[in-house]
């Protein structure tokens, strides 16, 4: 009978201990969770937008002109000076 009422508390016992640790577990996930959210950080697209306003300041400051390809192709592959090719694929 003692056996029986032992191991029945055993028991109990062991599953309070295996949710607290379950708990601390998932309050150390939330916790982490929550410090990975708080990213500063520049993001990709954002890191792109920036890249391109710097590139259109830059051709405004130096009166750089910027043709197309058809419009280079036109010019038999040459450009005049401060004259450039936007390429079509590629964006540069």
């Amino acid at each position: 009978m003692f056996l029986r009422h032992f191991t029945t508390f055993a028991r109990v016992n062991m599953l309070i201990k295996m949710k607290k640790n379950y708990l601390l577990w998932a309050v150390t996930a939330l916790i982490m969770l929550a410090l990975q959210s708080c990213n500063n950080g520049k993001t990709y697209a954002e890191m792109k937008e920036e890249e391109a306003d710097a590139i259109n300041k830059y051709i405004l400051e130096n009166d750089i002109k910027v043709i197309s390809e058809a419009d280079f192709a036109a010019q038999d592959s040459t450009t005049k000076e401060n004259e450039y090719v936007l390429l079509d694929e590629s964006g540069v």
